[in-house]
């Protein structure tokens, strides 16, 4: 029988749960797809000036809405994680191997729980576990019997705090962040396919006098500086959006 291994820190190793992270790349890969197939049909919304085709936009943004979002979360995890994550169980702490390498806290640096022992007294999944050098790990249904890591949790820091939100309006930005930027994508959209669908086109003057353009000079400006100003919002609104979710 092999010894178990020792870490300076932690001591002596109990378990070693590995992370299944299949599902991730399942979930990422549908939702890559619904994302792209978003995309193919706002290039026909923009390109086609089919009568009704407002239907295709609102069926694109859904899809590009719900399905990039999640493909970006899921995909970069289960990336993050890589094919050998696991969780280490040890005397005095835990320990996580993911693809950038291994990283341990004891059980002094956890800083809080959700849920947490304070409040309910049994552990329970999904358990996520933050600690005071800002790193988190999620113990879910992932983990190989990753209940006896919560049980661990709860044993070792009975008077663990709940985790407080960031700051006041962190839910509300969730949900209204990506209706922003839901809203400045249709906006890009629907000033790109005014410009390709009236651009060269005119009407007819006054008698004796050229054809007037549709699209002028200065409503051209106009509609740049609208695109890049929705721009501008669509990057803010997913960064800030991905920065709250990341430390959920």
């Amino acid at each position: 029988m092999e010894p178990a291994a020792i870490d300076a820190r932690l001591g002596r190793l109990l378990s070693t749960h590995p992370v299944d992270n299949r599902r991730r790349w399942w979930t990422g890969a549908v939702a890559l797809a619904a994302g792209l197939a978003g995309v193919g049909l706002l290039a026909f919304f923009i390109l086609a000036a089919v009568p009704g085709s407002g239907r295709v936009l609102g069926v694109a943004l859904v899809l590009i809405g719900g399905g990039l979002p999640v493909a970006a979360i899921r995909l970069s995890r289960a990336v993050r994680g890589g094919r050998r994550e696991a969780v280490e169980l040890y005397e005095h702490g835990l320990a996580r191997r993911a693809l950038l390498g291994r990283r341990s806290w004891t059980w002094q640096e956890v800083s809080s729980l959700a849920p947490s022992p304070r409040h309910f007294p049994v552990a329970s999944l999904p358990c996520t576990v933050r600690f005071t050098d800002g790193s988190k790990v999620v113990i879910d249904d992932r983990t190989a019997d990753g209940a006896r890591i919560g049980e661990a949790l709860f044993r070792h820091c009975p008077d663990a705090p709940g985790h407080m939100p960031r700051w006041d309006g962190e839910a509300a930005a969730l949900w209204g962040l990506p209706l922003l930027a839901l809203a400045s994508g249709a906006g890009i959209v629907l000033m790109i396919r005014y410009i390709v669908i009236y651009d060269g086109v005119t009407v007819e003057g006054p008698p004796g006098e050229r054809d007037i353009p549709v699209l002028s000079d200065s409503m051209g400006a106009a509609l740049a500086a609208g695109i890049l100003a929705c721009i501008v919002v669509l990057v803010m609104s997913l960064s800030l959006f991905f920065f709250l979710w990341r430390d959920r």
